[in-house]
């Protein structure tokens, strides 16, 4: 089933050039350009659970996950600062494209940390852009290092 929408939304756009497959990073940037445009609330959280948007864009962004893990995850790292807009929101507040990225690398992946710890690649609050630089130099050495467990 997975295979059959991660197929039908690369076909219907220009990614894919007669005779060779979409690079994972283009297949990746598709994926968060179609669920940015599509709209949609994280109603609570930023777990998917509390999306009340199309989740279609998160099972295809899962089964890239499975293939080429890393690339997914670093591709996502570094969309983090991103400031364009977007049609997504947290808790009805607007969110940009990094913050969607950040909100997308936690649905997929998770780090460990203690209780006292204070990682920046972790937060619930809202992704400013200073949250978002410090997640993003978190989060490459994470998956620099394999520092992660998927969701």
């Amino acid at each position: 089933m997975i295979a059959v929408i991660f197929a039908t939304i690369l076909s219907s756009t220009s990614l894919q050039q007669q005779g060779s497959q979409p690079s994972v990073r283009d297949s990746v940037t598709h994926v968060v350009d179609q669920l940015a445009h599509a709209g949609g609330n994280f109603v609570g959280s930023l777990a998917l659970g509390e999306f009340d948007g199309d989740k279609t864009p998160f099972r295809v962004l899962d089964a890239l996950f499975e293939s080429k893990a890393d690339s997914v995850l670093l591709t996502l790292v570094d969309c983090f600062t991103d400031s364009t807009a977007t049609r997504i929101r947290l808790r009805n507040l607007p969110i940009t494209r990094g913050g969607l990225c950040y909100i997308l690398l936690r649905n997929l992946v998770y780090r460990e940390t203690d209780p006292d710890e204070h990682w920046p690649g972790n937060f619930v609050e809202h992704p400013t852009p200073r949250r978002l630089r410090a997640a993003q130099r978190a989060w490459r050495e994470a998956v620099h290092r394999h520092w992660y467990s998927p969701a």
